[in-house]
């Protein structure tokens, strides 16, 4: 199952929605999460329980394929949008190197962050598996704390 997870894009169906949001569009955000979790409650019935027989592999298959055609829906809602034409374009050396030297050090920030967690989860899974449950339910209980407090 994790071959099959390592290809998700959930975050990208986020992603595309923001631009419609910010047109005052919150008709197609909410279509195209109900059509994703229709195309994935059929074909979690189809894939697990019809004739590939497949288990919770077909239902891994049925989540990606459903987030894919969301991002796909997405990008067509959007590609045909005048008020917000997708232009495939990058930024100019000049325009970039501002925003490296001003966020370099959220950016340093935001790596050792995920270092230590891939070190922690990496010391917890090779511990076994209780040690991983107990490692992901204190994270969902005890969260780290913010980074900047306003004190």
């Amino acid at each position: 199952m994790q071959e099959v997870m390592a290809f998700t894009v959930p975050a990208l169906g986020a992603l595309l929605a923001d631009p419609l949001m910010s047109l005052r569009d919150s008709r197609t955000p909410l279509f195209m999460a109900c059509f994703a979790s229709l195309f994935n409650l059929f074909g979690n019935f189809y894939l697990v329980l019809g004739p590939p027989q497949w288990g919770i592999k077909g239902a891994a298959y049925a989540t990606v394929a459903a987030q894919y055609f969301s991002a796909v829906g997405f990008v067509a809602v959007l590609w045909k949008r005048p008020t917000a034409p997708i232009r495939l374009s990058f930024p100019k050396w000049n325009d970039v190197v501002p925003f490296f030297s001003t966020s370099s050090l959220v950016m340093l920030r935001s790596l050792a962050l995920i270092v230590s967690i891939s070190i922690l989860t990496s010391a917890a899974a090779s511990a076994g598996t209780i040690s991983i449950a107990a490692h992901q339910v204190g994270g969902l209980r005890y969260p780290p704390p913010p980074a900047a407090l306003p004190w």
